[in-house]
Parts: structure tokens; C-alpha cells; sequence
């Protein structure tokens, strides 16, 4: 009896395209955002009254970049290059391409702390071109797999797209230089596109580890609409300062009616159906 299992594990093995190019890209954002935690948590500590010597706070605008333009990033094209061949079980368009998307994200980062330790405004030109060249190979990369149409659940693809368009939105909106006036949105918008790729992951895989077969479409496509209007109207509240607040709060109210229409969608006020295992 174990022969027939272990030739159909065999074959199973065999199907699947493993890539190791998303090690690197988890493993360094998991040191950056230990590094960024800790600076923040020595800034929390000098709001607390902690007296700190004054060289040491010039370090605090390191925690936006190593936690944001660097764990965030990092932690999100590592996954996508990850997640998408997987779902699809074909291998990475470009392994080499994806290294060098590492590298040059990697490179702008080192460029920016650089840039932010000695106050120099010549390196925002190649922080800008280098972390715009990495993320761009990215959305290609990841573009050029997701013409590849999956089997089951194809609505999840939607909610990637819509990330990878979040992700390179808002760096080319960081790296240009805007002053924020409402920061929260400016930060809601940075964790939005971590937010797609999980709605992404969720969709594929979270009704099966509920019982259920297939998500409610009705609602996967109002939350999709709902998220696409959260999106355009937190870019436009972020662009166009002098606004009204009425962006703000189309963005804030269409992102929480995503939410819930999304985890509704996934039954996750459902529960677990375990009537097909009582059954057998």
C-alpha cells in the first residue's frame, strides 16, 4: 500500500515549480524591520522623556524608510514572486530579472540611508531611478505571470493587480518629492498594497481551510469596486493638497466597505463546515 503513495507524492513533487529567488527579499526585509522597530521604539522612548544623546536623533527618520520603503517592499515583492507562479504551477518568468529587482531596491535603500545620515540632496536622483527600475521589473515580472490564467478563483488576481498598481503609485508619489498634509491617508495608502496581496492570498485559499468550495462572487466584485474607489480617491487626496476632505472620507469609508464585503465574501463569519468530514 505505501508504494502507490509514494509515486503519487512523487508526482505531485515533480508538478510544482519551487523557487528560492523570494528568499532573499523576506529575509532582508525581516532585518529591516527588526532594525526600523528598534529605532522606533528608542524614538517612543525619547517621547517618553528618555534623555538620548543628539546624534541620535537624526536616526529617527530611518524608521519611515526601513519599515515602509524597505520591509514593506521588500516583504511584498518577495511574496508575489512567491505566491503567483505557485498559484499558476509554472516556474518565475525571470529568476535573473528578480535578483536584480533585489538589488536595486536594495541599492536605493543603502542610497537613502546615505542620503538621510549626511543630509546629501544629490542621491535623491538615484534613489528615485534605482527604486523605480526594481519595482517596475517587479510588475513586469509578476505582470507577464498573471497573463497565465489560473484553473480556480481567478478574482484573486484582481486584487494582486490592484496592488502591484498601489505599489508603484505610491513610491513614484514618495520618490517625486509631495508634501503630505493628511499623513494618515499617506500611511493607509503604504499599507493598502500589503493589504491587496493578503485579499489576493485570502481568496484562493481561505475558503478551502473553512469547508467551502468557492467564495461569493457577487461580493468579491463589490469589494473589488469598492477597494478600486478607495484607491483613486486616497492617490487624489495625497496629490491634490488643497482639496476638500471629501476624498479623505470616500477613502476611508470604500476601504472599511472592502473590508467587510471582502471577509464576507470569503465566509469568514462563517465558521468551519465540517459536514463532509462527519460524513465519512
Amino acid at each position: 500500500m505505501s508504494q502507490p503513495w509514494s509515486r503519487e507524492n512523487q508526482c505531485l513533487t515533480n508538478t510544482i515549480n519551487y523557487s528560492s529567488v523570494s528568499k532573499p527579499f523576506i529575509i532582508t526585509a525581516v532585518i529591516l524591520l527588526f532594525i526600523g522597530t528598534s529605532i522606533g521604539s528608542i524614538w517612543m522612548m525619547s517621547i517618553m522623556g528618555t534623555n538620548l544623546p543628539l546624534w541620535f536623533h537624526g536616526t529617527f527618520q530611518l524608521h519611515k524608510m526601513l519599515q515602509m520603503d524597505g520591509f514593506l517592499t521588500l516583504l511584498i515583492m518577495g511574496i508575489g514572486y512567491m505566491i503567483v507562479p505557485r498559484f499558476r504551477n509554472i516556474q518565475l518568468g525571470s529568476v535573473k530579472l528578480a535578483y536584480v529587482s533585489f538589488l536595486l531596491i536594495l541599492t536605493s535603500l543603502i542610497f537613502q540611508f546615505i542620503q538621510a545620515i549626511d543630509d546629501d540632496e544629490n542621491l535623491s536622483i538615484w534613489v528615485m531611478v534605482l527604486r523605480i527600475s526594481g519595482v517596475i521589473i517587479f510588475l513586469v515580472i509578476v505582470f507577464w505571470t498573471l497573463r497565465v490564467r489560473p484553473k480556480l478563483l481567478g478574482l484573486s488576481d484582481y486584487f494582486i493587480a490592484l496592488c502591484l498598481v498601489t505599489l508603484i503609485t505610491v513610491n513614484v508619489i514618495d520618490l517625486s518629492g509631495y508634501e503630505y498634509i493628511n499623513s494618515l491617508t499617506h500611511i493607509q495608502l503604504w499599507l493598502l498594497f500589503p493589504v491587496l496581496m493578503i485579499f489576493g492570498i485570502e481568496y484562493k485559499t481561505l475558503p478551502s481551510f473553512l469547508g467551502f468550495i468557492r467564495p461569493r462572487k457577487a461580493l468579491t466584485i463589490a469589494s473589488l469596486v469598492c477597494i478600486s474607489i478607495c484607491m483613486i480617491s486616497g492617490f487624489v487626496s495625497v496629490i491634490f493638497r488643497d482639496m476638500s476632505l471629501l476624498p479623505v472620507v470616500i477613502f476611508n469609508v470604500t476601504l472599511f466597505a472592502s473590508v467587510l464585503l471582502f471577509a464576507s465574501a470569503v465566509y469568514a463569519f462563517g465558521g468551519f463546515d465540517n459536514r463532509a468530514i462527519e460524513s465519512h
